[in-house]
């Protein structure tokens, strides 16, 4: 979904956050050989996880038809809670080991308030601290799950699915109107004003009347899937990396992803309705990665 080009730099940084981010909290996770599914680079990965994303979206739009929008606000919270302990648990665990008990106890606490603050206090920037949590989490995981092809074709595969979710069945835009009137974190919000408040804002009943609407909305799913592949650019692939942590391929497709980014914040501004991110931001962040890695192997860098 789109924003206009004078809110792109607080949506930039979120991307490139969560692509720091997200591949520090790899590094030490390839280490510990945790995948979200079988061998890395099995090519059947992403179509198993794009069957988990249908039938989960299936599952939620069914229970919010029949009404029964306390499950779902419970499921988010059990994910917030499971997604903040395992950042929080790892970064402890990478810092000070097993031995730190007060630390072990922050990364205990640290989900529970999270929980809360969510549930009874889910203002914008709640939402969007906590989404960042998340997607860092997240992006770690599905990016050391998926070897260099497996995320080639996730991010092609997800192309395809977030353009038919938004402009032909519409369900993704469905989706994201019903979280977004739970307040549930699942999209980045980006007032226009200061005086914005998304406790108190109206129904959200109608994402592509922009002109009414009083925030800029991205998905989080436009951050996961374009820094999966810097993720997994950083830890499958040798070669000299920049800061310790990025291959040149993978500053390939960070470079990709924000022109990417560029590009559909133009193409909102020019069709001022919601848009599906991922065929623009994956397209260019595989094609990032592609120029970087043909330079890396003519140069061997």
């Amino acid at each position: 979904m789109g924003i206009k080009l004078g809110y792109l730099i607080p949506i930039l940084l979120i991307l490139i956050g969560v692509q720091i981010a997200g591949t520090l909290l790899a590094i030490p996770l390839k280490a510990t050989e945790i995948t979200a599914f079988g061998p890395a680079e099995s090519i059947s990965n992403p179509f198993i996880y794009l069957g988990y994303v249908i039938l989960m979206t299936a599952i939620i739009l069914g229970l919010f038809k029949l009404g029964f929008k306390w499950f779902i606000t419970a499921f988010f919270l059990i994910v917030v809670w499971a997604t903040v302990f395992f950042v929080a648990s790892t970064i402890v665990l990478q810092v000070y080991g097993n031995t730190n008990p007060t630390a072990d106890l922050v990364a205990l606490i640290l989900p529970v308030i999270a929980v809360l603050l969510i549930w009874k206090f889910p203002e914008w920037y709640v939402i969007d601290t906590i989404g960042f949590i998340m997607c860092a989490g997240a992006t770690a995981v599905i990016g050391i799950s998926f070897g260099i092809y497996p995320v080639i074709i996730l991010l092609i595969i997800f192309a395809v699915y977030d353009a038919i979710s938004v402009y032909k069945t519409r369900h993704m835009i469905t989706l994201a109107e019903a979280v977004l009137n739970q307040k549930l974190p699942a999209l980045f919000i980006i007032p226009k004003d200061r005086s914005f408040s998304y406790i108190n804002s109206k129904t959200w009943d109608n994402l592509d009347d922009t002109k009414a609407r009083q925030t800029y909305i991205i998905g989080m799913g436009d951050i996961i899937f374009p820094s999966t592949m810097v993720v997994s650019a950083s830890v499958f692939l040798t070669g000299t990396k920049l800061f310790g942590l990025f291959t040149l391929p993978a500053i390939g497709a960070m470079i990709g992803s924000w022109i990417g980014l560029v590009v559909l914040q133009w193409y909102a501004v020019k069709h001022p309705q919601s848009h599906a991110g991922l065929p623009f931001l994956n397209a260019f962040t595989i094609a990032g990665f592609a120029i970087m890695y043909v330079i890396s192997l003519i140069t061997g860098v």
